[in-house]
């Protein structure tokens, strides 16, 4: 099974659990999601070929563009849970912008899913959209992050989250997550990514000179680095870290 459902409206759906649909791609389209506003709880276990929780209408216009303005009205106004496990082909749960359409949702966790790069993340086929410096997760009560060996950062396109109510935050066997996780003045949590990340697509040969770097109200040193070759890693997608 590629996709569950197509055509259908589904105004009354409150609770929706996914497990072990092996050759599920992905669980809604961009049309479906006006027509799940009762929907409270979000649970995919074991979805091994699951690429998107959300995919355009027409997926097999694999070049079709999403407008901004249309990812920025995906909501889902009473979603209070999501669950997600065992689904290893999942880079990210949403689109950046859709955090602002999550105003409920208030426990999240996030397991075993070893190609996630980020919590929420930039739509693979999206036009680039205005994203805001800050974002909120209104009422995010419990966020569990566990056993996902690839996740970079909890969010990319924004690098500031903020979390006033959260009280049970739990991140676990993450390996290479940068993201920070700290109490803000006022008592609230919040989530910011402290470090430069470079992606690479392609570098044969990188000839660096001293660099110096501005992040944050902190200075990172790339200290003299010279002939690094590359020329056997031609599709390499890389980070680097640059610390004082």
């Amino acid at each position: 099974m590629r996709c569950i459902w197509k055509g259908l409206v589904l105004s009354k759906l409150t609770t929706l659990e996914v497990v072990e649909c092996k050759r599920l791609t992905h669980v809604f389209t961009c049309g479906m999601i006006a027509s799940l506003v009762q929907l409270k709880i979000l649970k995919i276990f074991s979805c091994e070929e699951l690429e998107q929780i959300i995919a355009k209408d027409n997926d097999d216009e694999k070049d079709q563009i999403l407008p901004g303005d249309h990812l920025q009205s995906l909501c889902f106004p009473n979603l209070c849970q999501i669950d997600i496990r065992k689904c290893n082909k999942l880079k990210s749960l949403f689109p950046v912008v859709m955090a602002s359409g999550l105003p409920k949702l208030n426990t999240l966790r996030v397991s075993e899913a070893s190609q996630l790069l980020g919590v929420f993340g930039q739509e693979n086929h999206a036009s680039p959209v205005n994203v805001e410096k800050e974002m909120m997760l209104p009422n995010l009560w419990e966020l569990s992050l566990e056993q996902l060996s690839s996740i970079v950062c909890f969010s990319f396109e924004c690098c500031y989250f903020l979390f006033p109510r959260l009280e049970k935050l739990k991140v676990h066997q993450c390996p290479k997550l940068t993201t920070k996780f700290a109490t803000t003045p006022d008592g609230s949590m919040s989530a910011q990514s402290e470090v430069l990340l470079i992606w690479l697509d392609f570098l044969p040969l990188f000839l660096v000179c001293l660099f110096l770097v501005s992040l944050n109200n902190k200075i990172y040193k790339l200290k003299w680095a010279c002939h690094i070759c590359l020329n056997w890693f031609t599709g390499i997608r890389s980070s680097w870290r640059f610390k004082h």
